[in-house]
């Protein structure tokens, strides 16, 4: 058992006289602690290790204590009650609206999965994939490293390190022009299933937006990328 376990039955029971530790006296304290037990269980089990719970279904009916994951990868939960206090249930409310649904986390992944997330390729990959949902076998986010830059003129601090150029060269007018316009480079590129790109946003804009939301947590300063799908 690790230092933070908790259980409140568990606890209840212990801080408990003997002889007062009977079945309705222990289920009044576990009444009372249940609270205790539900941010105990938010922070060190949803928030430090993660959540699998279902994906947000408009047509599903949802019950008091219920918990989703919505578009925006965050956690929901139905927390509706009547007039005198009794949770309700319901069908066809989106997580926004807060009458109904309460954010209780603003990550599905666990904080001790994120820290290990970096900009390594095999990382990246599968940091994308996770944070997508795109779980399986096949069709995956994958990048394309290595993307070469070439017909650039590269002008260093002194010549040692400046690209080569003849006082003849009959390519001197294409590398030193009076008005130059290069194509843009990019270090890699992420490449992603069309499947699933079209659902992340409604215009390829807000889709490749979407990519770089995430991505951009990870990619390393002065590293360039494009994003493109595929097949």
């Amino acid at each position: 058992m690790a230092i933070y376990d908790y259980d409140n039955q568990i606890v209840g029971e212990q801080l408990t006289p003997p002889v007062l530790r009977t079945d309705k006296q222990l289920s009044w304290i576990n009444t009372l602690t249940a609270h205790v037990q539900n941010l105990w269980s938010l922070i060190f089990e949803d928030y430090r290790v993660g959540s699998v719970y279902p994906n947000f279904n408009i047509a599903t009916t949802y019950d008091l204590g219920n918990r989703i994951i919505w578009d925006d990868k965050c956690i929901y939960e139905a927390t509706s009650v009547t007039i005198l206090g009794v949770g309700q249930s319901f069908s066809g409310v989106y997580p926004n609206n807060t009458v109904f649904w309460t954010k209780v986390n603003d990550n599905f992944i666990g904080s001790d999965e994120r820290v290990k997330y970096n900009s390594q390729l095999i990382v990246l990959e599968y940091a994308l994939n996770n944070w997508f949902l795109n779980l399986t076998a096949t069709d995956q986010i994958f990048i394309a490293t290595n993307n070469i830059t070439s017909n650039l003129f590269l002008m260093g601090q002194t010549g040692t390190y400046s690209s080569t150029m003849a006082n003849s060269s009959l390519f001197s007018a294409y590398f030193m022009p009076n008005v130059a316009s290069y194509p843009t480079q990019y270090n890699f590129t992420i490449n992603v299933p069309l499947a699933l790109f079209t659902t992340l946003g409604t215009d390829n804009t807000n889709r490749e937006n979407t990519i770089r939301i995430f991505a951009d947590k990870y990619v390393l300063s002065g590293i360039t990328y494009n994003v493109t799908t595929y097949p």
